[in-house]
């Protein structure tokens, strides 16, 4: 490639070109490329993003420690950056990358980690909808509460009778429409 400073997106899909185009030694150079700048950027997201596509070229020509090294620092990439769901995608590639090993056992003790932490994201993922139901609830009822209060503080609390307060936005709302054109008596 003769562009001299590539962004990490143009590379991301230049690995992915080379990758369809079965040229899996070039989708190689350029995806440790795109490690290297993701590096020097000093992004996490980034970093971990191009380790994770690194390792799935690794497994383009059967690589697997390859991949199962960039899969392990994609997680702590992840990790760093909280990102749980891409570190998830890290760790499952990491498992496949341990099977196609014959190392199954450690595939499986990902794989099981992997379990628990999704279990995890999911359970907070449904207390945060639920925490987040209550206090619409709650703003709506404050809503109704706060336009009862409105109503009530321009009414006399013994007769409900309009009291000054009353007439001086009445006045306010006529002064204001005959300031724009409109009759102000009907």
């Amino acid at each position: 490639v003769a562009v001299r400073r590539l962004q990490p997106e143009i590379l991301e899909s230049l690995v992915a070109w080379e990758l369809l185009s079965g040229r899996v030694p070039a989708a190689q150079a350029l995806a440790t490329r795109r490690v290297r700048v993701a590096r020097a950027s000093g992004s996490q997201q980034a970093l971990g993003r191009a380790l994770l596509d690194r390792a799935r070229v690794g497994a383009g020509d059967a690589r697997w420690a390859d991949m199962e090294r960039d899969a392990a620092a994609a997680v702590g990439a992840f990790q760093r950056a909280s990102l749980d769901l891409l570190a998830a995608q890290a760790r499952q590639v990491q498992a496949d990358a341990q099977a196609r090993q014959g190392r199954f056992e450690q595939a499986f003790e990902v794989q099981r980690d992997l379990t628990r932490r999704l279990e995890g994201l999911y359970r907070e993922y449904f207390q945060q909808g639920a925490l987040l139901r209550e206090i619409e609830r709650q703003a709506s009822e404050a809503e109704v509460r706060a336009e009862a209060f409105a109503e009530a503080a321009l009414r006399d609390p013994l007769t409900g009778a309009p009291n000054r307060a009353a007439a001086m936005t009445h006045l306010d709302n006529l002064l204001l429409r005959a300031g724009n054109g409109h009759p102000s008596a009907a």
